[in-house]
This record gives C-alpha cells, structure tokens and sequence, in this order.
C-alpha cells in the first residue's frame, strides 16, 4: 500500500466512524438535519461515493484488517439506514420524529433531548452498537471473501 492509498483511507475511515460517534453521542442536535431528505440523502450519497472509491483503491496483497477499514463508509451507511428505521418506528409510535437523548453531555441539552424516551435513548443506542457490528461483520466478511 503506498502512501497516497494509506491516506486516502485513513481519511475516509476516520470521516464514517467519528460522523457516526460525534453525532450519537457528542452533539445529538445533529440528527434534526437528518430528517431534511436532502441532508439525508446527499450524506447517503457522499458515503457510497466513498465506498466505491475507497474499494476501488484496494489491492489483492492487502491484508484483511486493511480491507476491512476500507471498507469503512459501510459504517456510515449501516447508520444512516438503520436512522430512517429508529425515525419510523418513532413516527408509528410517538406520532412525532425521534428524539435523541443528550444524557452523555451535561453541558449541551435541547428541549427536544429533554422530552426523549428510554425507548429512544435505546434505540440510540442500537444504532451506534448495530451499525458498528455491520460494519465490522459486513465489512470482514466482504474483505475476506470478495476482495
């Protein structure tokens, strides 16, 4: 792997995995931009972008860990599908869009984060959780066998 290669999915591992940990658990606020389908849609885009750029770069000598972390937009979009899911389910139920609990940060809280149910705090939860196991799974599984 040469240098340019290494960088450049440095750069987009390190974009899926901390877009995904700063909005979950650093700034929850975000997640009102997610429910704009142009917002939603143009990060969906971006990330498969970044994963057909980032599997094209990748070379048969690799070893799978490197692979795998190449395959890192897989994280972003196991999110942002696993989102519309948690914001549908929120939709049936509450007959509103998801509230995300800021009950990590003391020192950024919203009224909307204040209003959150346990069911959405675990359904935050679950999707930090479950689009990291996707990823990790997804990914060395794809690695592995087709790469």
């Amino acid at each position: 792997m040469d240098a340019n290669t290494e960088s450049l999915h440095s750069t987009i591992f390190i974009f899926s995995f901390f877009s995904v940990w700063f909005a979950n658990l650093l700034y929850s606020p975000i997640h009102k931009y997610l429910r704009d389908n142009r917002v939603y849609f143009t990060l969906l885009i971006v990330a498969i972008v970044m994963l057909v750029v980032s599997s094209y770069q990748v070379e048969e000598n690799w070893e799978n860990y490197q692979k795998t972390n190449a395959l890192g937009p897989i994280l972003l979009i196991s999110y942002l599908l696993l989102y519309k899911l948690a914001d549908f389910i929120a939709l049936k139920k509450y007959n509103r869009h998801m509230y995300f609990s800021c009950r990590i940060s003391n020192y950024i809280g919203t009224q909307e984060s204040e209003e959150a149910t346990w069911l959405e705090f675990l359904m935050q939860f679950s999707l930090l959780m479950i689009s990291m196991l996707v990823w990790w799974k997804l990914g060395a599984l794809i690695a592995e066998n087709y790469m």
